[in-house]
């Protein structure tokens, strides 16, 4: 629950949680497929 009686400490509260579940996440890009690699090389 968080408090929302305080816009300030609200937005705070959201931001701080959504940071560290990003985090803790520990999400990756994922391979990119070699045959696109290969047709995208030389753009930049």
């Amino acid at each position: 629950m968080v408090p929302s009686d305080d816009k300030v400490v609200r937005n705070y509260l959201i931001a701080r949680m959504l940071v560290e579940t990003l985090e803790a996440a520990d999400s990756q890009y994922p391979e990119m497929d070699p045959l696109v690699k290969e047709q995208a090389r030389g753009f930049a």
